[in-house]
């Protein structure tokens, strides 16, 4: 019995979205549907896919709605009570999915900014987009322009965001950069005997031959050859030093150079070691030694 109350409760909100489904299952098994190609079927299944799940969305913001009790006033947080009561007040939003509308219960007082608890239930932002599309959009803007990140919510969600609201809705999210780290700071040095080791390696730089400083109009005759010496340690010499560096620090007991003990022993294990690990010496080859 209470199941089937649960059922049609839901009856007329989720009407919408049944008819959408209802609709797509009528495509695909249609003869049109039926000779097209994977790519056609794929993007027709995607298109009103989304749209059957923007309209559910819909239909639990107006179950939501509907089950949200009336008061005959709210107090907030200053202490005024708001005893006018404006059921159904509509505000939009923004969504993965498309725009969906969100109606609530406001409570207001003259010359008093209005209440609606709803939104603070749903925890909905006092903008109009949405907790998701503001990750999508952050997810984007790291890896390109705002118009690579516009252009990528428009072909890959339902949503859509213009290019001054991302530029705003960036420096929003980014808002709590610096705290974020600073309450993750350390509060002081780690005991470890694994040290944290920094290594770079620079781009070779590419070296035109003296005839480059007599003129831009000339030619130069030289030849390209590269800054870096022979005998520059390659990146596999590193990786094998930051291995065996691990080992001599948890000896040595600090930074500096191996102890003399462990040192012979590298010696006979690889002899350009320690040149490659001061920076100078021959590049080994291969695979580093484990």
């Amino acid at each position: 019995m209470k199941q089937a109350y649960l059922i049609k409760q839901g009856v007329e909100e989720l009407a919408p979205a049944r008819e959408q489904f209802a609709l797509i299952v009528a495509q695909l098994q249609s003869a049109a549907v039926l000779g097209m190609e994977h790519g056609e079927v794929e993007r027709l299944v995607w298109r009103e896919g989304t749209e059957l799940l923007r309209r559910l969305l819909q239909a639990h913001f107006d179950l939501r709605t509907g089950r949200e009790k009336r008061e005959a006033g709210m107090r907030g947080a200053d202490g005024v009570l708001r005893s006018q009561v404006r059921p159904g007040c509509p505000r939009r939003l923004e969504s993965l999915f498309g725009a969906v509308e969100v109606r609530r219960c406001g409570y207001s007082a003259p010359e008093e900014r209005s209440l609606f608890p709803l939104d603070g239930e749903l925890n909905l932002p006092k903008d109009s987009y949405s907790h998701g599309l503001r990750e999508r959009l952050a997810s984007e803007v790291a890896r390109g322009s705002f118009d690579e990140a516009v252009r990528a919510i428009e072909t890959t969600t339902g949503g859509k965001i213009p290019k001054r609201q991302a530029e705003e809705l960036t420096a929003k999210v980014s808002q709590d950069f610096e705290a974020f780290y600073e309450a993750r700071a350390g509060q002081g040095p780690e005991e470890t005997l694994d040290p944290l080791v920094l290594s770079e390696d620079g781009k070779v730089i590419v070296m035109l031959g003296k005839t480059c400083a007599r003129g831009r109009s000339e030619r130069p005759s030289g030849r390209v050859t590269s800054s870096r010496p022979a005998s520059h340690p390659g990146r596999s010499a590193i990786a094998s030093a930051w291995r065996r560096w691990r080992r001599c620090t948890a000896l040595s007991g600090g930074f500096g150079r191996p102890s003399r003990s462990w040192a012979g022993k590298a010696r006979k294990t690889r002899p350009s070691l320690e040149r490659a690990t001061n920076g100078c010496g021959p590049a080994s080859s291969g695979r580093p030694s484990r």
